[in-house]
């Protein structure tokens, strides 16, 4: 009987679209793509200025791992914490964070695993609130008030716990280490600095092909969970023409800002599929202000909404400590000493850090209906 081309495929483990490469585990794509985005920062920004070229021999198998996964290529946060860590011990507990161990740094410091460990640990503790918000959305639309006010209320706990949880950052990773050994080796290759990468990094694929490609660096925006606990508590991320009383435009997926939706194509492809679905399917929002006269639903909508900017925001991974605004930004390398004196100070992403906290905060503090009379008045004008 004549094999058919699947079943040759299956046989020999060859795939139809890598040629005669053999099939390779999920997992092996994520370890090789997490390697190489290590492998790229290194090479980048070790040297003083930082390498705007990077050879063939890392740029080749790169580009075919980060296309295969539908990532850019630079170290994500899928990549530096998703796809990084392993137990201490068998049988370990991975919401906590002492019990794990980054299978590789940069620096080889504890500082840095543990930067990294912290957000395993907080993706870990996060998976009860996915569930919650699917719960969540099932009970709305069953107009079960009394299972929105119980899920919503354990979206409101569960953020608190994440937070407290990041604030343990200090713990083992000490801000001058971070600021000067660790930050400016995860930075990104989108915004130049003093004239530096002002085209981004040149991929070289050999024969004298290749092409420029401008990245943000690794950011805690780029958690699948973070992302979701804005999208589903409906945090508006307002531009200047946008009406914070406006439902519409509140529960939009345009309207979660430029910088945090940029990073969404910075998240897995199956992680961006689920936000979607969420963003399309879940209108929190505008149920909670449909329920003008139900103070549980109200209550348990703002405790939820306010717990996100307490102590900082969850998109910052340093939110607990005094010094944030000196390790959350940092020069990209070590200027002439004539152009000290005006440093460019960005985030982790690559944003300007004291602008995008500033916004951040905002945006939360209008996501909160201030009273059942403002519900009232926005259900009227959806």
């Amino acid at each position: 009987m004549r094999a058919t081309p699947d079943q040759v495929f299956d046989r020999y483990g060859i795939s139809p679209h890598q040629g005669i490469l053999p099939q390779v585990p999920p997992a092996e794509w994520q370890r090789a793509f997490s390697l190489l985005g290590f492998l790229t920062q290194a090479y980048v920004w070790s040297s003083n200025p930082p390498a705007e070229y990077l050879p063939p021999p890392i740029a080749r198998p790169f580009l075919a791992v980060a296309d295969r996964l539908g990532l850019p290529p630079i170290a994500t946060y899928s990549g530096l914490v998703l796809w990084n860590f392993s137990f201490k011990l068998s049988g370990s507990d991975s919401t906590n964070p002492e019990h794990l161990q980054a299978l590789t740094t940069l620096t080889g410091t504890k500082d840095e695993e543990w930067f990294y460990m912290i957000s395993v640990a907080a993706e870990a503790r996060g998976g009860p609130l996915v569930a919650a918000t699917l719960h969540c959305m099932e009970a709305m639309h069953e107009h079960d008030n009394p299972g929105v006010i119980s899920t919503v209320r354990s979206l409101g706990d569960g953020i608190r716990d994440l937070t407290r949880l990041l604030s343990r950052i200090h713990e083992h990773c000490n801000p001058r280490v971070f600021y000067e050994k660790i930050r400016p080796m995860l930075s990104g290759t989108k915004v130049p600095s003093f004239g530096v990468l002002s085209r981004g990094v040149f991929y070289d694929t050999g024969d004298g092909h290749g092409l420029w490609r401008k990245c943000s660096g690794g950011s805690n925006a780029q958690s699948t969970l973070i992302q979701l606990l804005d999208i589903f508590l409906g945090v508006p991320h307002l531009g200047r023409d946008e009406n914070p009383t406006d439902t519409a435009s509140v529960a939009s997926p345009s309207a979660t800002g430029g910088f945090l939706e940029e990073m969404q194509s910075y998240i897995p492809q199956e992680h961006r599929e689920f936000l979607v679905h969420i963003a399309q399917s879940n209108d929190l929002r505008r149920y909670v202000t449909k329920c003008a006269t139900n103070v549980g639903v109200h209550q348990a909508y703002n405790n939820a909404v306010k717990a996100l900017p307490s102590k900082g925001s969850l998109h910052l991974p340093y939110g607990d400590l005094r010094g944030a605004n000196l390790v959350l930004t940092t020069r990209t390398w070590s200027p002439p000493d004539g152009d000290a004196a005006h440093p460019e100070l960005h985030g982790t992403g690559g944003t300007e850090f004291m602008s995008f906290l500033k916004t951040t905060r905002d945006d939360t503090r209008h996501a909160v209906i201030a009273s059942l009379e403002q519900a009232s008045e926005l259900d009227r004008l959806s």
